[in-house]
């Protein structure tokens, strides 16, 4: 679609490809689910008063463009899969008061940035090659038992997690996770 608005206090369902050339806006209230395997979303998600709207992916998912602003911050971003086989595959910078990532996989496909408190609960966490995760503003967190997978390959960079404050007072505490498992794949040329 060229636009398109969920109005105040509805929630709209999405499965497949999602693409708008202008925006998904989400009044007051609005929620938008992207739900079942498979969900490419192709389109900026815009919340049309800072603080408002929620965005919530159930299963896998590929995300392209920017969901929510610096200054107009979407209320929440929820990853509400269960299973690690579940993955989320971002490659674009994600605004909102909150951002959690449940029991599945959130991979960073190129270098993002997380701005809000972020939870990653029983997550794993993949970073393939040089992709960052910048940490802009929140008091994020690391709970339950957490799998950190880096990816080596022929760049010889191994990505990372970076607490930058940019937008904000930012901090990540790792203090209330059960476990953190360390993954590394060596996919490098010798």
């Amino acid at each position: 679609s060229k636009d398109a608005n969920i109005a105040a206090a509805k929630t709209v369902t999405f499965y497949g490809v999602v693409t708008s050339s202008v925006g998904l806006t989400l009044q007051n209230g609005a929620t938008a689910n992207f739900s079942g395997p498979n969900v490419a979303l192709n389109a900026v998600i815009i919340a049309a008063n800072a603080g408002q709207g929620v965005a919530r992916f159930d299963d896998t998912a590929s995300i392209t463009k920017a969901i929510g602003a610096q200054a107009t911050k979407l209320q929440l971003i929820d990853f509400t899969g269960t299973k690690a086989s579940q993955v989320a595959s971002v490659g674009a910078d994600l605004f909102a008061t909150n951002i959690n990532v449940g029991a599945q996989t959130i991979q960073a496909t190129t270098n993002i940035k997380l701005s809000g408190t972020t939870s990653f609960n029983g997550s794993v966490i993949n970073l393939a090659g040089p992709s960052k995760i910048t940490l802009q503003s929140g008091a994020s967190k690391l709970a339950g038992d957490v799998t950190l997978g880096l990816t080596l390959n022929n760049d010889v960079a191994v990505g990372n997690i970076i607490v930058d404050g940019s937008a904000g007072a930012a901090s990540f505490d790792v203090n209330n996770a059960n476990s953190v498992k360390l993954v590394i794949t060596d996919n490098a040329n010798l």
